[in-house]
């Protein structure tokens, strides 16, 4: 068995068994042999030559507060059903794993079709989300309140959205970083089994020229008729509170157009509080993606961190346990903040550490998903040192940090 990217002649074959592993539906298999490049792919390879296990790549850039990291994104997985349950996808999923580390690469997510599969290989939970229904006569108390206008704009704006999305990101953990092509086809477009749907493109702008807010939406029809339908919002960005008011203000001047308004937003966000019924909402929730440390000491210094006061100075030291990679088990990571400044540091074994952990739970602070405080009252983080602990909470999670939610899919 070797582990390789595919040829420019096995694409249609790997092709096949993505559409059939995922049940995709429609003309799929050109449109994704078209897009997809060989050396975003890595498969398994028997001795005979043929595929049995395969995945794709993306190398792409995922924020975790105030940085932008780069990331091993898996997706595509996908293995014959004659070849399941055999240890293919584990061989190939490690190697291209260790190989991903090795190249420098210190962090990989991806959507699991199953949490139980991917925590075997170190992988854990790393975000949820809101899913929001409000009826759109409940937000009719909105009412613009600050000089500006709305504009409707087309696909070939996508520069505009980015730069207002790109400054909503930061500070925030789990937003996927977007290239020309993600926002033209994943953003401003919806897809249906099919094909392409367009959506409608709006953005707001201040008295001053700057724009502050933007809404992407398209309308769904809930019956056959046409006479029931909903405002599906594919994403709404903010750049202060005012322009989120004006958000608001905006989808309740649909109200002739829709009975509800749906869309998706991080835990925290809390839309009972600003109706006069909040009997009128629905929130679900629902669990995101899933994030592995390939390299926790570089991991861990590649991560921005809270700037601490002028003198101030905490600390932790945390030993880890990883199944998987060996270069990462049985080690004492120590951290030092002192203003600006952080260091790590590791050392083989664990008997001096103040808090132990497996590396997926780690993972969970990392991504701002989970805080300490919150792992050792579940019983997920053991605790020698609360002062320790309480530095830990404060350099991982400080008050006031937004909850990890993605709202892309690869």
């Amino acid at each position: 068995m070797q582990v390789r990217p595919l040829r420019e002649e096995e694409k249609v074959i790997y092709a096949g068994m993505v559409r059939d592993a995922f049940v995709i539906p429609g003309n799929f298999v050109p449109d994704f042999v078209e897009r997809l490049k060989v050396e975003d792919t890595r498969a398994l390879i028997d001795d005979e030559g043929r595929i049995v296990s395969g995945l794709n790549i993306l190398w792409n850039d995922i924020w975790f507060g105030q940085k932008k990291l780069h990331v091993v994104d898996i997706t595509g997985v996908a293995t014959p059903p004659e070849n399941r349950r055999q240890g293919l996808l584990k061989q190939l999923l490690r190697e291209v794993l260790r190989q991903e580390a090795a190249n420098g690469y210190n962090i990989s997510a991806l959507y699991p079709f199953e949490f139980a599969f991917y925590r075997k290989f170190g992988y854990e939970l790393a975000s949820s989300s809101q899913h929001v229904k409000v009826k759109i006569p409940a937000l009719a108390h909105f009412r613009s309140k600050t000089r500006g206008r709305w504009t409707q704009l087309v696909e070939d704006d996508w520069a505009r959205f980015k730069t207002l999305y790109d400054k909503f990101c930061v500070g925030r953990f789990g937003r996927f970083d977007r290239d020309e092509n993600f926002w033209r086809r994943n953003v401003l477009k919806a897809w249906e089994p099919g094909g392409p749907v367009p959506q409608n493109l709006y953005v707001w702008t201040d008295a001053s020229g700057l724009d502050r807010a933007y809404v992407i939406y398209r309308h769904k029809n809930k019956d056959a008729n046409g006479w029931e339908r909903d405002m599906r919002i594919r994403e709404m960005v903010w750049l202060d509170e005012a322009a989120r008011h004006e958000i608001y203000a905006f989808i309740a001047n649909h109200d002739s157009q829709a009975e509800k308004a749906v869309w998706n937003t991080e835990p925290g966000d809390e839309i009972y509080a600003l109706l006069n019924n909040p009997r009128e909402a629905t929130i679900e929730y629902d669990s995101g993606y899933m994030l592995r440390l390939l390299n926790v000491e570089k991991a861990l210094a590649e991560r921005a961190w809270p700037v601490l006061g002028a003198g101030e100075t905490a600390g932790f030291s945390l030993a880890v346990r990883d199944d998987v990679f060996e270069w990462n088990d049985g080690r004492t990571y120590r951290l030092e903040a002192k203003g600006e400044q952080v260091e790590v540091s590791s050392v083989a074994g664990t008997e001096h550490a103040g808090l132990s952990c497996d590396v997926r739970i780690l993972a969970q602070f990392y991504a701002g998903y989970l805080s300490p405080f919150e792992a050792a009252r579940l019983g997920k983080l053991e605790v020698s040192s609360e002062t320790e602990l309480a530095a830990a909470q404060r350099l991982f999670s400080p008050p006031g940090q937004p909850a990890s939610f993605m709202n892309d899919h690869w």
